[in-house]
């Protein structure tokens, strides 16, 4: 049997919020989180992108390389 995991993520009330997907979500309430699902934390310019484990990455590591080449 396998088991799969359900990633949550939960906003203990911050002062700048939590964002999924560019929208705030509301404080203390758990969120289902999807692959793919762009989080946000507050006022940072830093975005990360849930991925499974066998997610195919090749287009991110692209990006990476272009970005420290500048």
């Amino acid at each position: 049997m396998k088991r799969r995991v359900k990633p949550y993520i939960i906003d203990l009330g911050s002062a700048n919020g939590t964002y999924v997907n560019n929208e705030r979500i509301e404080a203390q309430r758990y969120v289902e989180l999807k692959e793919q699902d762009l989080l946000k934390f507050g006022f940072s310019s830093r975005e990360y992108i849930l991925l499974h484990d066998k997610a195919d990455t090749s287009e991110l590591g692209s990006e990476e390389e272009e970005e420290e080449g500048e």
